[in-house]
């Protein structure tokens, strides 16, 4: 869910909250191949876990040559039970999940970003800190 607000014609600020299931190991095979060994062998390289985020952000339009980055963040994870899937060939026993560390994060994340947009090119350039 993200709820927007527009206070002038060059900011945003707004709300967002979501419930995903995440992993941390989608650099194993990108998620088409890791979808498609999946379904036809039952081969899942990636573990998950799932997460409740909520955050504040405050930012340029995309109409904006420059403007803030701001955004404060809260997110809690927990493990995710591993289940039987269907798949065309192989085993459809469920793999293996390994359990995470539950926890949760907060973040500020504070920077600026300029965008600048031509009939034939453009440009952009951002900076910011995390904590």
């Amino acid at each position: 869910m993200r709820q927007s607000w527009y206070p002038s014609g060059s900011l945003t600020f707004g709300l967002e909250a979501e419930r995903a299931t995440r992993t941390n190991d989608d650099w194993v095979r990108g998620d088409v191949a890791n979808t498609l060994s999946y379904l036809f062998t039952g081969e899942d390289f990636r573990n998950y876990y799932e997460a409740d985020r909520i955050g504040l952000f405050l930012r340029r339009t995309e109409t904006a040559r420059w403007g803030p980055i701001l955004e404060l963040a809260w997110e809690k994870a927990r493990s995710l039970a591993a289940e039987d899937h269907f798949v065309l060939f192989g085993d459809d026993a469920s793999s293996t999940n390994p359990a995470i560390d539950p926890g949760e994060i907060a973040s500020v994340r504070l920077g600026a970003e300029w965008s600048r947009r031509t009939p034939s090119s453009g440009m952009s350039a951002a900076g910011s800190v995390e904590i």
